[in-house]
């Protein structure tokens, strides 16, 4: 599937669930590498990536971190068959990459049905944002639970979402589960321009 076509099956999505997607276009490459190395991806063996959208951050990780297996959760069953249409099959990427269709606040039994329970690196490109207090504290539990001692998260936030309370509710929410929480950036070459939140458990 061409660029053009992608962003078209983006803004699809956007009108089907536009709170679930919260961007009219995929996040950039720029954004994305500085996403998946923000959540230490290049040393982690196991990845989870949740709001995979087409899959530009699923591309930045598995090319940042060959050596890591992948679960890339997408919500959206059209934007998911874009992932494995194109990620899934290619040579050098191998099986390393399983894209399941659900939602993020599932990600512990996709992992447990995979036979995992803790990853290195969690990356969200979810729009927190755009979230209510208990939907983000939902995802946020699940990162806490599966993410190892030494794991870290990462989190793209746009520029003018800093101006809003959901977002400052957001990185309070962080804040209690992390005891390190970095705001990284911006990425003036995304549209919109992007901030990076990294959290660490250590």
């Amino acid at each position: 599937m061409g660029q053009q076509s992608q962003w078209w099956a983006f803004l699809r999505a956007c009108v089907r669930s536009p709170a679930a997607v919260g961007a009219l276009v995929p996040t950039g490459r720029a954004a994305s590498w500085a996403l998946a190395r923000a959540a230490g991806v290049e040393d982690a063996r196991l990845v989870l990536e949740v709001g995979a959208g087409t899959g530009p951050v699923t591309e930045a990780i598995l090319e940042l971190a060959p050596q890591a297996r992948l679960v890339s959760v997408e919500r959206d069953p059209e934007l998911a068959a874009i992932i494995r249409n194109q990620h899934q099959p290619r040579i050098h990427f191998g099986s390393r990459c399983d894209v399941v269709t659900g939602d993020a606040r599932d990600a512990r039994r996709f992992l447990a049905e995979r036979g995992h329970h803790q990853v290195d690196s969690v990356v969200a490109a979810i729009p927190f944002t755009m979230l209510s207090a208990d939907e983000q504290a939902e995802i946020l539990d699940m990162v806490d639970d599966v993410l190892a001692a030494q794991g870290g998260f990462s989190s793209i936030v746009y520029v003018h979402s800093v101006c809003l309370p959901a977002f400052w509710r957001f990185v309070r929410a962080l804040k209690k589960r992390f005891p390190k929480v970095t705001l990284l950036g911006p990425v003036w070459k995304n549209v919109p321009p992007a901030f990076i939140l990294k959290a660490t458990k250590d």
